[in-house]
């Protein structure tokens, strides 16, 4: 085999290699955490339902604020990682500060993958 013939055969060969690397370099993957603000306990029977307000999540260098929406509902894509969940509504007081209202465990978020995180204000 020429010299030229083999540099030719080794580029073509590292140059699908290369774009495919490049590729999958350029393209971040992510998981989504998707759950709900809810209210539960209080006097007998109890109430369990969407409060208004807003949901932190928190994991390594990330920090993000998200409305919910009226059905308390939330949706946000992240970096695949551990994140804490915790959720803040108006209605929900202790005494007269706001309360917070963590969800009960850590969201673990997988690439492709979706972990629902329910933050829960418990009334008394």
């Amino acid at each position: 085999m020429r010299p030229t013939a083999m540099r030719f055969g080794f580029v073509s060969f590292l140059l699908p290699v290369a774009l495919l690397v490049g590729c999958s370099a350029s393209t971040a993957a992510t998981g989504t955490i998707t759950g709900h603000l809810r209210q539960v306990g209080g006097a007998p029977p109890g109430v369990d339902l969407p409060v208004p307000g807003t949901i932190t999540i928190t994991g390594g260098p990330l920090t993000k604020d998200l409305q919910v929406g009226q059905d308390g509902s939330y949706v946000v894509d992240v970096p695949p990682g551990t994140y804490t969940v915790v959720g803040h509504s108006p209605t929900a007081l202790s005494g007269n500060a706001q309360m917070d209202c963590p969800a009960k465990v850590a969201a673990a978020v997988t690439s492709g993958a979706t972990t629902t995180a329910d933050a829960i204000c418990s009334i008394k």
